[in-house]
């Protein structure tokens, strides 16, 4: 069967008929996420449940990082913002 996805780098509230969208806001839960064929459909991997939890791919952890860090550092150089 045909597969239907919507790759788009905003956060979508609402998609009518069946596909699978992968917008920013579930990116940002998963990273970057690879699409293979699969016998009938395809299997989504995301680089977080291959890789891991990494500063790069989750916000909790660059918050801890960012909190860490400001401890260690003169105000004058604390990072300003770390999304």
């Amino acid at each position: 069967p045909d597969m239907d996805f919507i790759v788009v780098p905003v956060d979508v509230s609402a998609v009518n008929g069946k596909c699978t969208v992968l917008d920013a806001r579930r990116l940002r839960e998963t990273g970057a996420i690879a699409v293979y064929p699969d016998g009938e459909g395809v299997r989504l991997v995301a680089a977080k449940a291959v890789s891991g939890i990494r500063l790069w791919n989750s916000s909790e952890v660059r918050a801890d990082w960012k909190q860490r860090l400001t401890v260690f550092l003169p105000a004058r150089q604390r990072v300003r913002s770390v999304q």
